[in-house]
């Protein structure tokens, strides 16, 4: 059964999903991969490039500039596999919570509670990372899982959705089986 949300609700779930989002959240190691994928592109068109310049650098030189791309390029692969775990961790446990406070009997969650809840969900249904993007839980377990709220949740996405910034969750199911 469809749920209907009032204009109130929807701009307090707006705020709050907003809020959400703006939230710091831990480093992602972002740059890390950006530092990597140069520093290796220097290690070894630099030599060439100098070449083809004319230019001779000192060996000492050569060495150590060696070393210090060598050492970026690790430091940005480390920062960029281990980064992002600290950041997916803790957007799964804001989900995880989102959905433990859904999951209880919708009466149990004053309005607000579940404007806030409905909103960190979304906010916090996918993990990105770089250039990917992937669900923080399982939809269907979570469909299954939410029960009597899950009206609600369709009703808030579907309010969200209407404006720009926020990726399908739930009802991208229902548009596949449309």
């Amino acid at each position: 059964m469809p749920y209907s949300l009032d204009p109130d609700d929807i701009q307090a779930i707006r705020q709050a999903y907003d809020d959400a989002v703006s939230r710091p959240r831990p480093g992602r190691g972002g740059g890390g991969c950006l530092v990597a994928i140069i520093a290796v592109a220097l290690f070894l068109g630099l030599p060439s490039f100098l070449d083809w310049l004319g230019l001779t650098l000192p060996q000492s030189v050569g060495v150590a500039l060696e070393a210090v791309l060598l050492a970026a390029a690790l430091a940005g692969a480390a920062v960029a596999l281990l980064g992002g775990g600290q950041a997916a961790a803790a957007t799964r446990d804001r989900a995880e919570a989102a959905l433990a406070a859904l999951s209880r009997p919708f009466d149990a969650l004053d309005r607000e509670e579940r404007r806030r809840a409905v909103a960190e969900l979304l906010a916090n249904a996918y993990v990105r990372s770089d250039a990917t993007v992937v669900s923080a839980f399982d939809v269907d377990a979570a469909r299954r899982r939410l029960g009597d709220s899950l009206p609600y949740i369709l009703a808030a996405e579907r309010a969200l959705l209407r404006e720009p910034g926020i990726r399908p969750v739930f009802t991208a199911k229902e548009d596949d089986e449309g």
